[in-house]
């Protein structure tokens, strides 16, 4: 069960600075425009930091495959679904409030999906190095495109900076999301409704976890 850090408000997932996350990930500097030492030295403390931080996410994968190979595709699962659900922004993780309902208890999510404990155990990790920087929706998104290469399958680039939900639709996840036992073909219409293109390949992956998930 995600589990969310003690220093957030109600329903916050993950508190990060999306700007920096994008930067540090993507090993870019956020100087100005005055070339000194200072600045040079922190465009290469943010680079490292940011290939920790990877580096971190990709570690933790693996591990988490190595004891389950069926985990892989459960952490690819976890970003579809996610992103099905008012984009790409972390709100699968969320439980309950008091406030709203979750999208944990519908209908195609309920016995489902899995992994949450590695997601909790790869943020942990990642705060250990990147403190309040990267945000639980990149995590899961990084660790899809990591799962997946671990398996033996391509790899992508994942832009970054993405913002963490502080709400979830549990109606938008019962109507919106696809159940496994519909057929493939739907994926394509519904992703293109979502400003998703077909040629991204994020139906065909989908479509291909229930052959690597048993």
């Amino acid at each position: 069960m995600y589990a969310i850090p003690k220093e957030m408000k109600d329903g916050e997932a993950c508190k990060h600075k999306t700007e920096a996350c994008r930067l540090r990930m993507e090993g870019k500097g956020t100087g100005g425009t005055k070339k000194n030492y200072s600045e040079k030295k922190n465009r290469e403390n943010v680079k490292a930091q940011g290939n920790e931080a990877s580096s971190t996410i990709k570690a933790a994968v693996q591990s988490a495959i190595a004891s389950e190979k069926r985990m892989g595709a459960s952490c690819f699962k976890l970003h579809f679904h996610d992103c099905f659900v008012q984009g790409c922004d972390g709100s699968v993780l969320l439980d309950d409030t008091s406030t709203f309902t979750g999208e944990k208890t519908a209908g195609p999510n309920q016995n489902s999906l899995r992994g949450f404990d590695v997601v909790d155990n790869i943020k942990k990790q990642v705060e250990a190095v990147c403190n309040q920087t990267v945000s639980c929706a990149d995590i899961l998104a990084v660790a899809a495109r990591d799962s997946v290469v671990a398996l033996g399958g391509p790899t992508w680039t994942v832009k970054l900076g993405r913002r963490d939900s502080t709400t979830a639709s549990l109606s938008q996840a019962n109507s919106d999301i696809q159940p496994f036992f519909k057929p493939q073909h739907p994926h394509l219409s519904l992703l293109q409704e979502r400003t998703f293109h077909h040629r991204h390949g994020c139906s065909l992956r989908y479509s291909n976890l229930h052959n690597i998930a048993i």
